[in-house]
């Protein structure tokens, strides 16, 4: 436990010198084991907290998609069902491994795109210490979901009211534990190839970008 709390307080304090301590040890499963179970955590106590005491929101959700009134309740209680829990929680791992494997993926390919080829185990290495930065972010965004019962707005989603627009589902990704992961996942991957931070922050960022305007056009026709 000593140690899953050192880890994060150097990724978050001074996250050259825990690269430098990842990449020695090839220390990726640790912070990929802790993230996951946060992430566990996370869906579960959003289960409990938010969908099974705010079922109306639910029923709304449903309602817009064209669904009849008995389809509505078999819907709303399996969601809120010792089922549904299973579900989310199971939907919240494999969401995050795959998205860790995505990015883990890109990363090696743009580097070897820029000729900076380097070990796939040493990139997933930054990227699964990197991704510690989410659990800060359950942190404070969990605690705001159930006070406020809507998606909190971290970023730039402060500019709009709606969620589930193009627009909004675009702005809402664009939020400050996202820019600080991305953030801090440039810093890694200059530390791993020695080369300079500002260039590789030309490349990523546009494509951070644009896969987020990917992302947001298929969550909002969800």
């Amino acid at each position: 436990m000593a140690t899953i709390i050192l880890i994060m307080v150097e990724i978050i304090t001074d996250p050259g010198v825990r690269f430098q301590r990842a990449l020695k040890q090839k220390d990726w499963a640790r912070p990929l084991f802790v993230f996951l179970i946060a992430t566990g955590i996370t869906a579960t106590v959003v289960f409990y907290l938010y969908i099974v005491p705010n079922p109306d929101l639910i029923l709304a959700r449903l309602a817009d998609r064209g669904l009849t009134p008995e389809q509505i309740d078999e819907v709303a209680t399996r969601l809120t069902s010792t089922e549904g829990l299973v579900f989310s929680v199971i939907q919240s791992l494999i969401a995050t491994a795959i998205r860790i494997f995505i990015t883990t993926l890109f990363f090696f390919l743009t580097l070897i795109l820029l000729e900076q080829k380097q070990r796939f185990v040493d990139v997933l290495t930054i990227t699964t210490n990197a991704s510690l930065i989410g659990i800060v972010g359950y942190l404070i965004r969990t605690p705001l979901l159930i006070i406020t019962r809507r998606e909190p707005a971290t970023g730039f989603g402060l500019l709009v009211s709606e969620t589930n627009t193009f627009l909004a589902r675009f702005l809402y990704r664009l939020d400050l534990f996202a820019g600080w992961e991305v953030t801090i996942l440039i810093l890694g991957l200059a530390l791993l190839t020695r080369s300079d931070w500002r260039r590789l922050a030309v490349i990523i960022i546009p494509c951070w970008i644009l896969y987020n305007l990917v992302m947001a056009h298929i969550t909002s026709r969800l």
